[in-house]
Protein backbone atom coordinates (compact mmCIF):
# COMPACT_ATOMS: atom_id res chain seq x y z
CA UNK A 1 0.00 0.00 0.00
CA UNK A 2 1.19 3.24 -0.62
CA UNK A 3 1.44 6.62 1.30
CA UNK A 4 2.29 9.94 0.91
CA UNK A 5 5.85 10.78 1.35
CA UNK A 6 6.66 11.90 5.10
CA UNK A 7 8.47 15.24 5.86
CA UNK A 8 9.54 16.50 8.88
CA UNK A 9 6.67 19.13 9.17
CA UNK A 10 4.13 16.03 9.39
CA UNK A 11 5.75 14.32 12.30
CA UNK A 12 5.18 17.27 15.06
CA UNK A 13 1.15 17.91 13.77
CA UNK A 14 0.55 13.89 13.76
CA UNK A 15 2.44 13.76 17.41
CA UNK A 16 -0.16 16.21 18.60
CA UNK A 17 -3.24 14.63 16.71
CA UNK A 18 -1.98 11.15 18.36
CA UNK A 19 -2.21 13.11 21.85
CA UNK A 20 -5.45 14.75 21.23
CA UNK A 21 -7.15 11.44 20.01
CA UNK A 22 -5.26 9.54 22.96
CA UNK A 23 -6.77 12.02 25.68
CA UNK A 24 -9.96 12.26 24.71
CA UNK A 25 -10.43 8.65 24.60
CA UNK A 26 -8.74 8.52 28.46
CA UNK A 27 -11.47 11.06 29.18
CA UNK A 28 -14.08 8.60 27.64
CA UNK A 29 -12.39 5.79 29.64
CA UNK A 30 -12.23 7.58 33.13
CA UNK A 31 -16.13 7.61 32.62
CA UNK A 32 -16.73 3.98 32.40
CA UNK A 33 -18.03 1.33 34.97
CA UNK A 34 -14.90 0.86 37.57
CA UNK A 35 -13.08 -2.39 36.80
CA UNK A 36 -9.80 -4.47 36.36
CA UNK A 37 -10.16 -3.84 32.25
CA UNK A 38 -10.91 -0.81 32.68
CA UNK A 39 -8.16 0.09 35.25
CA UNK A 40 -5.67 -1.35 32.77
CA UNK A 41 -6.84 0.84 29.87
CA UNK A 42 -6.47 3.56 31.51
CA UNK A 43 -3.12 3.40 33.14
CA UNK A 44 -1.99 1.94 29.25
CA UNK A 45 -3.46 5.54 27.99
CA UNK A 46 -1.87 7.25 30.72
CA UNK A 47 1.49 6.44 30.01
CA UNK A 48 0.90 6.75 26.32
CA UNK A 49 -0.08 10.37 26.93
CA UNK A 50 3.09 10.95 28.53
CA UNK A 51 5.36 9.81 26.02
CA UNK A 52 2.79 11.45 22.89
CA UNK A 53 3.70 14.57 25.20
CA UNK A 54 7.79 14.07 25.14
CA UNK A 55 7.35 13.57 21.47
CA UNK A 56 5.70 16.21 20.49
CA UNK A 57 8.25 18.75 21.83
CA UNK A 58 11.19 16.27 20.82
CA UNK A 59 9.55 16.58 17.21
CA UNK A 60 9.67 20.50 16.70
CA UNK A 61 13.56 20.17 16.59
CA UNK A 62 13.70 16.65 15.42
CA UNK A 63 11.33 16.08 12.81
CA UNK A 64 13.85 14.38 9.97
CA UNK A 65 14.83 11.75 12.77
CA UNK A 66 11.15 10.47 13.51
CA UNK A 67 9.93 10.16 9.89
CA UNK A 68 9.71 6.22 10.57
CA UNK A 69 7.37 7.51 13.11
CA UNK A 70 4.50 8.96 10.94
CA UNK A 71 2.25 5.52 9.94
CA UNK A 72 2.47 4.50 13.61
CA UNK A 73 1.49 7.43 14.82
CA UNK A 74 -1.12 8.13 12.02
CA UNK A 75 -2.36 4.35 13.28
CA UNK A 76 -1.96 5.53 16.64
CA UNK A 77 -4.52 8.56 16.34
CA UNK A 78 -7.11 6.47 14.24
CA UNK A 79 -7.08 3.19 16.43
CA UNK A 80 -8.08 6.31 19.48
CA UNK A 81 -10.57 7.62 17.88
CA UNK A 82 -12.08 4.63 16.09
CA UNK A 83 -12.07 2.82 19.21
CA UNK A 84 -13.74 6.06 21.31
CA UNK A 85 -16.52 5.94 18.69
CA UNK A 86 -17.54 2.30 19.55
CA UNK A 87 -17.38 3.04 23.32
CA UNK A 88 -19.66 5.83 22.63
CA UNK A 89 -21.97 3.46 20.22
CA UNK A 90 -22.27 1.05 23.55
CA UNK A 91 -23.61 3.87 26.20
CA UNK A 92 -27.41 4.42 26.12
CA UNK A 93 -26.90 7.91 27.60
CA UNK A 94 -23.77 10.01 28.07
CA UNK A 95 -21.50 8.75 30.91
CA UNK A 96 -23.45 4.86 30.96
CA UNK A 97 -21.57 2.21 29.94
CA UNK A 98 -22.72 -1.35 31.72
CA UNK A 99 -20.70 -4.52 32.17
CA UNK A 100 -22.79 -6.39 30.02
CA UNK A 101 -21.74 -3.90 27.06
CA UNK A 102 -18.16 -3.66 28.07
CA UNK A 103 -18.17 -8.29 27.65
CA UNK A 104 -19.61 -7.68 23.92
CA UNK A 105 -17.49 -5.10 22.87
CA UNK A 106 -14.89 -5.82 20.30
CA UNK A 107 -12.70 -3.58 17.83
CA UNK A 108 -11.19 -5.22 15.01
CA UNK A 109 -12.15 -8.73 16.20
CA UNK A 110 -10.32 -8.06 18.99
CA UNK A 111 -11.35 -7.70 22.84
CA UNK A 112 -10.00 -4.21 25.33
CA UNK A 113 -7.10 -6.37 26.17
CA UNK A 114 -5.75 -6.47 22.75
CA UNK A 115 -6.29 -2.88 22.32
CA UNK A 116 -4.32 -2.59 25.23
CA UNK A 117 -1.64 -4.32 23.74
CA UNK A 118 -1.81 -2.33 20.50
CA UNK A 119 -1.12 0.70 22.72
CA UNK A 120 1.44 -0.45 24.38
CA UNK A 121 3.50 -1.48 21.22
CA UNK A 122 2.99 1.91 20.20
CA UNK A 123 4.19 3.45 22.66
CA UNK A 124 7.38 1.14 22.97
CA UNK A 125 8.02 2.38 19.65
CA UNK A 126 7.52 5.75 20.39
CA UNK A 127 9.32 5.32 23.74
CA UNK A 128 12.55 3.73 21.35
CA UNK A 129 12.42 6.58 19.48
CA UNK A 130 12.63 9.13 21.61
CA UNK A 131 15.62 7.19 23.08
CA UNK A 132 16.80 6.91 19.88
CA UNK A 133 17.42 10.66 19.91
CA UNK A 134 18.30 11.23 23.12
CA UNK A 135 21.33 8.88 22.27
CA UNK A 136 22.83 10.97 19.87
CA UNK A 137 21.91 14.20 21.33
CA UNK A 138 22.89 14.45 25.21
CA UNK A 139 25.46 12.30 27.03
CA UNK A 140 23.94 9.24 28.38
CA UNK A 141 25.12 6.02 30.72
CA UNK A 142 26.05 2.86 30.12
CA UNK A 143 23.08 1.55 32.57
CA UNK A 144 20.91 4.07 30.11
CA UNK A 145 22.30 2.62 26.72
CA UNK A 146 21.92 -0.69 28.13
CA UNK A 147 18.25 -0.04 29.19
CA UNK A 148 17.42 1.00 25.58
CA UNK A 149 18.83 -2.02 23.41
CA UNK A 150 17.10 -4.57 26.11
CA UNK A 151 13.86 -2.18 25.81
CA UNK A 152 14.55 -2.16 21.79
CA UNK A 153 14.93 -5.84 21.67
CA UNK A 154 11.87 -6.43 23.71
CA UNK A 155 9.72 -4.78 21.61
CA UNK A 156 10.75 -5.91 18.55
CA UNK A 157 9.84 -9.76 19.73
CA UNK A 158 6.31 -8.98 20.25
CA UNK A 159 6.24 -6.27 17.39
CA UNK A 160 7.32 -9.72 14.89
CA UNK A 161 5.03 -12.24 17.24
CA UNK A 162 2.61 -9.56 16.11
CA UNK A 163 3.21 -9.28 12.60
CA UNK A 164 2.78 -12.89 12.62
CA UNK A 165 -0.73 -12.88 13.71
CA UNK A 166 -1.68 -10.59 11.28
CA UNK A 167 -0.12 -12.50 8.34
CA UNK A 168 -1.55 -15.27 9.56
CA UNK A 169 -5.10 -13.69 9.91
CA UNK A 170 -4.94 -12.62 6.46
CA UNK A 171 -3.54 -15.91 4.82
CA UNK A 172 -6.97 -17.46 6.53
CA UNK A 173 -9.25 -14.72 5.08
CA UNK A 174 -9.65 -16.10 1.48
CA UNK A 175 -10.29 -19.82 2.89
CA UNK A 176 -13.06 -18.63 5.34
CA UNK A 177 -17.15 -18.93 4.17
CA UNK A 178 -18.26 -15.36 5.30
CA UNK A 179 -17.57 -12.84 2.77
CA UNK A 180 -14.61 -10.38 4.05
CA UNK A 181 -15.21 -6.92 3.64
CA UNK A 182 -12.54 -5.09 1.42
CA UNK A 183 -12.69 -2.55 4.91
CA UNK A 184 -11.61 -5.20 6.96
CA UNK A 185 -8.88 -6.37 5.03
CA UNK A 186 -7.74 -3.01 4.79
CA UNK A 187 -7.99 -2.44 7.89
CA UNK A 188 -5.65 -5.65 8.91
CA UNK A 189 -3.43 -4.27 5.95
CA UNK A 190 -2.77 -1.08 7.79
CA UNK A 191 -2.25 -2.85 10.55
CA UNK A 192 0.31 -4.83 9.44
CA UNK A 193 2.36 -1.65 7.06
CA UNK A 194 2.66 -0.15 10.56
CA UNK A 195 3.73 -2.90 12.42
CA UNK A 196 5.88 -3.39 9.72
CA UNK A 197 7.23 0.07 10.52
CA UNK A 198 7.74 -0.10 13.85
CA UNK A 199 9.99 -3.39 13.38
CA UNK A 200 12.07 -1.20 10.96
CA UNK A 201 12.53 1.60 13.07
CA UNK A 202 13.70 -0.28 16.19
CA UNK A 203 15.98 -2.34 13.21
CA UNK A 204 17.89 1.31 12.62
Amino acid sequence: MAYPISTSSDIPALAVSAFQSSSSLYQVVTSLVDNETVRELKEELEDLNTVLEVLQKLAIDTGNDLLMLRLPLLRCGNACKEFEAVIVRCMPRPGEFKIRDWIKLRYTENDMRAFKNQLARFKSTIMIAVGSVNMRTSAVTQKAVAEWRNKITNTTVELEKHLQELDDKLHALPSQDLAVSDKTIAEIQNERDSTQQCISFCAE
